[in-house]
């Protein structure tokens, strides 16, 4: 997978993913802490803001993410859940 931050674009296997903005948003705050635990209310932040705060926004959109990047969805090799605490996006 690669990611072009200035042109927002995402490849994954030499195929550009359309993302929305909120996903966009999403993966990106994963990328720029790859390899770390992104936690549930960073990625709220990231995407919708201080103010909103249920977590379920954010389990919707991580699985949108997984479907259009993970080769194998259910094998959820790129982005890792940490149980109770956030996500990761494993470090390539």
């Amino acid at each position: 997978m690669s990611i072009d931050f200035i042109k927002r674009r995402v490849t994954v296997y030499g195929e550009e993913v359309k993302l929305t903005r909120k996903e966009y948003d999403l993966l990106r705050t994963l990328a720029q802490h790859a390899g770390q635990v992104v936690t549930h209310k960073q990625l709220l932040a990231a995407g919708w803001g201080a103010t909103v705060t249920d977590t379920q926004f954010v389990r919707v959109y991580v699985g949108q993410l997984r479907q259009k990047i993970e080769e194998d969805p259910s094998a959820r090799k790129l982005i890792l859940t940490e149980p109770g605490i956030g996500y990761r996006l494993q470090d390539e």
